[in-house]
């Protein structure tokens, strides 16, 4: 089955700071098309990984089902220690919370009827369940405005099991080692990571403060709709109980605020729960909906593969729910972690963190970006220093692993010394931005000053050879070369470079400045070295990565293996540098990128773009086999 062209209709964006909207054909429908991507459980889930994510852009988590009740991981965006003993800076959870009906009203052994639901048109989590005992119903929101998740609650006790429980919600922080060497090894001392709790009652408001090196925060809980009292349980866990009740609803009410928000954390979470009463959370139901239904009119497809279909909303729906605060949403979990401080492979990548921000922009979601854009940006001077090390002036150079206080973590470890690629595909993504929403304002503050420095690392670093009449770049290596890093002139600093140049020639052209740099820049363009190719007999002419100092290709017939399919530096002149697509079908290099993709394996899956580059290159059949590869 061929893989059919997407349906995309009436997609809003914006453009200047303006609202734009083409002439809408369609209204995205919950009840007759949008309901089928629900995730539904029928039966409930007892652990934190099978749990529902749910944000806001900067708070959220994870919900699940206990036996009794709920259990909630709390996350927050920025929520970012300093480095310690165990790991480099680590994005903390904030908490957790469980609430406990009193009766196993969601245990399997008892249950008549169960539905878990979390319906992404409104990002909403619903539980309901009948059993001997009581019938529950539960509504879970992020409000989407405000840093609060709301739990709205009901219960209806059967009279001939039960005379009325008490309802208990606890808040509780166990800190934990974050596991930051993914499965190889880890610290054996249970106590790293504990960070110092507290936990007190205010009133109707239980807490819990934390404290790291470099970072406090605070999250305030309290229950409207049933009396309740407060008891501090230790200095880990608060508990709020109600009175005894048969029939009855109640909400809880949470919110977090950090030491990158306020001065007092908790005297800014307090405020917010205190100020909310049972009148306010019907309002902020219908703000979060109508923010929901916005955000899926932006944009509609149609894919013939349900699945796969699913599968883009549910990243649409994730980003929006992790990609709106102060970070960007971290490749490993975002905010969608269970097990306390657990976050294996601690460290941000960038070809990981790029990866999901990857087709962002055509579905309408340029401020899902901003996070992501405003980071590097702000850690610009952090950057220039890396560059200065690297002995180029006035330029930034990202490493690949990086922290986003802009420490350059292990730059110096062999797979990862000389790759240059980074800050010119981070500069990619600032140059797409405009390019999407038009925002001139954006180019010259952010966009042209970031593509520019990245640019001039190049300039800074490439050398002129005065027998080829081209420039070259010695040493270097492709991306993550687990192999080799003293080589010349790989594929994927040609094509980045040629890529960012164009892109600042452009850019430059637009806000009418740096007129002789445009001159410089297309001379690198016009003299940089030919890529590395190989015939294949049987096969035809093929990419390869790098050329060895004695002026071979890289890594050759000898040592060619399926690892080069890892990263497809061997393709990143169709993307991400994007010289090359189905507009030069048939050329040279068309043909050679196209060779690749017949040859990727289908075992290698993993943080690949190829199934971009083909569907770039109009190979629908390859594109939907490597797509369904990487979901099995």
């Amino acid at each position: 089955m061929a893989l059919l062209p997407f349906l995309s209709l009436g997609i809003a964006w914006n453009a200047g700071g303006q609202d734009h909207h083409q002439a809408i054909p369609f209204r995205v429908d919950r009840d007759h098309y949008f309901t089928k991507h629900d995730i539904v459980y029928k039966t409930p889930v007892y652990e934190g990984f099978e749990g529902f994510p749910m944000g806001n852009g900067d708070l959220g988590g994870m919900i699940w089902s206990t036996p009794t009740g709920l259990r909630i991981q709390i996350n927050k965006s920025d929520t970012y220690d300093r480095p310690n003993e165990e790991s480099r800076m680590v994005l903390r959870s904030c908490g957790q919370l469980d609430i406990d009906f009193g009766a196993p009203c969601f245990d399997w052994l008892h249950l008549k009827d169960f539905e878990g639901r979390l319906s992404l048109y409104d990002a909403k989590a619903s539980f309901r369940s009948e059993t001997p005992f009581m019938s529950a119903r539960i509504h879970s929101i992020v409000a989407v405005e405000e840093n609060i998740w709301i739990i709205e609650c009901e219960k209806t006790e059967e009279s001939n099991h039960l005379d009325g429980t008490r309802v208990r919600i606890g808040l509780e922080r166990w800190g934990s080692r974050a596991f930051p060497g993914w499965y190889g090894n880890y610290n054996t001392d249970p106590e790293t990571g504990m960070g110092r709790a507290e936990t007190g009652v205010d009133g109707n408001v239980i807490f819990l403060k934390e404290k790291f090196d470099g970072l406090d925060f605070a999250i305030a809980c309290k229950l409207v709709g049933q009396q309740s009292r407060g008891k501090t349980i230790s200095r880990h866990r608060a508990e709020l109980e109600t009175g005894s009740f048969a029939t009855g609803k109640f909400s809880v009410l949470v919110a977090v605020a950090t030491s990158r928000e306020t001065k007092d954390p908790l005297q800014m979470a307090r405020a917010m729960v205190e100020r909310i009463g049972e009148e306010r959370i019907p309002e902020m139901r219908t703000e979060h909906s109508q923010w929901w239904n916005t955000f899926w009119n932006r944009s509609f497809i149609h894919l013939p593969d349900d699945y796969i279909e699913n599968i883009y909303y549910f990243k649409r729906y994730l980003l929006a729910s992790s990609s709106r605060g102060q970070y960007p949403a971290l490749f490993n979990g975002a905010l969608f972690t269970w097990n306390h401080d657990i976050r294996n492979w601690v460290t941000p990548h960038h070809w990981n963190m790029q990866q999901i921000y990857w087709g962002i922009l055509p579905s309408g979601d340029s401020d899902l970006l901003e996070p992501y854009l405003n980071s590097y940006f702000r850690l610009m001077p952090q950057a220039e220093e890396h560059a200065l090390l690297r002995g180029a002036r006035n330029s930034i150079l990202w490493s690949e692993g990086h922290d986003y206080e802009g420490r350059m973590c292990f730059w110096d470890r062999a797979d990862m010394i000389n790759n240059f690629t980074p800050a010119s595909q981070i500069a990619g993504f600032f140059w797409d931005y405009y390019r999407y929403t038009g925002n001139k304002d954006f180019l010259a503050a952010k966009g042209y000053p970031f593509m520019k420095k990245a640019a001039e690392f190049f300039l800074e670093t490439l050398q002129w050879d005065d027998t080829l009449d081209k420039y070259f770049i010695d040493p270097s290596q492709p991306y993550e070369s687990p192999r080799a890093n003293d080589l010349r002139n790989p594929i994927t600093d040609r094509n980045m470079i040629a890529s960012l140049f164009r892109h600042c020639i452009a850019a430059s052209k637009i806000l009418q400045t740096d007129i002789p740099k445009q001159k410089e820049w297309q001379h690198v363009i016009d003299h940089l070295w030919d890529p590395p190719m190989r015939n294949i007999p049987g096969v035809g002419e093929i990419f390869e990565l790098a050329f060895n100092t004695d002026g071979s290709v890289y890594p050759g017939e000898k040592e060619t293996g399926d690892w080069i399919y890892h990263f497809s530096g061997v393709t990143s002149i169709v993307f991400p540098a994007g010289l090359v697509g189905i507009d030069q079908k048939g050329s040279r290099y068309f043909n050679a990128a196209a060779r690749l993709i017949g040859l990727h394996p289908d075992h290698r899956n993993a943080i690949t773009p190829d199934p971009i580059v083909a569907a770039r290159l109009g190979m629908a059949e390859e594109s939907l086999r490597m797509i369904t590869n990487s979901i099995r």
